[in-house]
């Protein structure tokens, strides 16, 4: 019999029993898909905490010195404990959690959110003897809190809130919340709130209270030794702090704006929805509108845009930019000026939280979206539909974390380049320059390790995207991307000879692309492996041919044709063509 069933009926059992709890977090601040992800850890923690032995019981460990507050889970064997793999260039530090343990009971992808927390990673450990062990602990290994919690939260504001289910008969546990420190004291005893946005930001944490019919919330926030310095009394939902200020919604109102410490409007609510302050600015949508405004309240981006679906999008600053939905629907990048510096052509958007950021474009050709990475040149730096993405992932460290088909993890830099190999069965963002990997389990040693973001992971420009340049120029090719075939690079016929300044003509009956430039005529046909150029036939090294309802030419060939120069950049995978 498994350690545990994960049973979505439980899962569904537990939001059901806890949804009074949840629904406040979903709420206007930073919109519900964000926030969800955020609570996803704690239901599947619920799910996976049953151990099935005839009828269903709680059950989690208390410390043993191995797991002990303070104690190392560095391996003393680095080699023993690596199991087997070896990276080269990556920069790991295998962990040792004692004879007792050899497998999980539970771990997860995590949340790629912007306020990931302060970098600290848990798991819930398991062994023979059926007990479940969850932990925090640093980047150093040290342990910071021990067994005694089912789930440990990040910490923030270097407070972690911990949870634990309490028994209530044949019924899902209920759940008690509290925080400790990084020393894993208990600051603040489980049982004496339910948490509102459950970190803590600028010394506050939100609290939620029920009212009335038990339906209706009240919001309040408590500082670090537990006293309620904001009553839950006017706020039907609050957000954290950020750069000295929270949101709230106005219960009589219904309206959002902005409080300090005390409780006091800074800026009074009078806005329909509202995000964090991030650089000085807040999003805020008034009259169907969305725009920017200071912690004055001062309109600084005037309401012009459309909304952005706050429950899906991030519309905060992130490095000078935001996203921003145009008129047309779409969604890309604004300055501070309220300019877009990338034009609004995405479906959606991910904030630039460092050199590149994830968009979602409709491809015209398949009538379906695709995602991949840009730079702040809105370069175009993965290949389309190669890899799957993590929902809400951002760049943390330099670096962001990818998935392939078969659902193995790793990480590309700033340039698209697969930096940690797509050989993990999870990978945690890499906070303050440090991820938690987990590798493919082999054997009966359980095999976790913490890898350093390597100052190298910078200087790799080899994405797996092949890129075609013109006279140092880009070309940009939206809809099927250049592939080689026998060591010759194909791009879409029609996007290179256009791009050249060529004249097209398509034989629709014969298959043949005909194209004129400075006297020159190229015929190439698909299927052929000979091309004619102004009456003379010419051999190819690969054939035209279609590719997702294009063509696709050799490219080197068509330069050449025209009198280009042709030049091959290995290390970034670029076509270069001097005119």
């Amino acid at each position: 019999m498994p350690l545990f069933q994960f049973n979505i009926t439980i899962l569904a059992s537990v939001f059901k029993r806890f949804h009074k709890l949840f629904v406040p977090l979903l709420g206007g601040g930073m919109g519900k898909n964000m926030k969800i992800l955020r609570i996803v850890p704690t239901l599947l923690c619920a799910a996976v905490i049953l151990w099935q032995s005839g009828a269903d019981r709680l059950i989690y460990a208390e410390a043993t010195d191995t797991l002990a507050v303070g104690s190392s889970l560095v391996a003393e064997n680095q080699e023993a404990s690596s199991g087997g793999y070896l990276w080269p260039g990556l920069d790991v530090t295998w962990l040792d959690f004692g004879p007792e343990i050899n497998y999980l009971a539970h771990y997860g992808i995590g949340s790629g959110l912007p306020e990931s927390g302060e970098g600290t990673f848990s798991l819930s450990l398991a062994g023979t003897n059926g007990s479940v062990k969850t932990i925090r602990f640093d980047a150093t290994g040290r342990v910071l809190v021990a067994p005694g919690y089912n789930v440990i939260d990040d910490f923030y504001d270097s407070l972690a809130m911990v949870t634990k289910y309490i028994p209530s008969g044949d019924r899902m546990p209920f759940m008690e919340y509290g925080w400790v420190d990084k020393n894993g004291n208990e600051v603040i005893t489980p049982g004496k709130f339910n948490p509102g946005r459950h970190h803590f930001s600028g010394g506050l944490c939100g609290f939620v209270v029920f009212i009335e019919d038990g339906e209706t919330t009240r919001h309040g926030f408590i500082d670090k030794s537990g006293n309620i310095v904001i009553p839950a009394e006017k706020f039907i939902e609050a957000g954290a702090f950020f750069e000295e200020l929270a949101w709230a919604k106005d219960s009589g109102l219904g309206k959002y704006g902005f409080i300090d410490n005390t409780g006091a409007y800074i800026i009074e609510p009078i806005y329909d929805h509202v995000s964090d302050f991030r650089e000085g600015l807040a999003y805020a949508e008034k009259d169907g509108l969305a725009g920017y405004i200071d912690k004055d309240g001062m309109t600084v981006i005037p309401f012009e845009f459309l909304p952005v679906e706050i429950c899906t999008y991030d519309p905060r600053f992130f490095n000078g930019l935001a996203v921003a939905r145009g008129q047309s629907g779409d969604v890309g990048y604004i300055d501070k000026s309220g300019e877009f510096v990338i034009e609004a052509m995405y479906v959606g958007a991910y904030p630039f939280t460092g050199e590149a950021a994830w968009v979602t474009y409709n491809n015209p050709v398949y009538d379906r979206y695709c995602m991949y990475l840009i730079n702040r040149e809105n370069t175009r730096l993965t290949p389309l539909w190669h890899y799957t993405t993590i929902d809400g992932e951002t760049m943390q460290s330099g670096i962001v974390r990818v998935g392939d088909a078969s659902w193995f993890y790793g990480a590309l830099n700033k340039y698209g380049a697969e930096v940690i190999p797509l050989s993990m069965v999870s990978i945690t963002p890499a906070v303050n320059g440090y991820s938690l990997i987990i590798p493919p389990q082999t054997g009966d040693k359980l095999v976790v390790g913490i890898l350093k973001v390597s100052e190298a992971f910078e200087t790799n420009q080899k994405s797996k995207l092949i890129k075609v340049k013109i006279d140092g120029q880009s070309l940009e090719i939206k809809d099927t991307d250049p592939i080689i075939e026998n060591d010759r690079t194909m791009v879409p016929l029609r996007v290179i000879f256009e791009a050249l300044g060529a004249e097209l003509i398509w034989d629709e009956e014969n298959e043949s692309a005909i194209a004129t430039k400075d006297g020159k005529e190229i015929k190439i046909t698909i299927g052929k492996n000979t091309a004619m150029v102004n009456g003379n036939s010419v051999e190819l090294d690969a054939p035209a041919f279609i590719k997702n309802s294009r063509t696709m030419v050799p490219v080197r060939f068509i330069a050449e044709s025209f009198d280009m120069k042709v030049d091959w950049d290995a290390k970034t995978q670029t076509v270069l063509i001097e005119r």
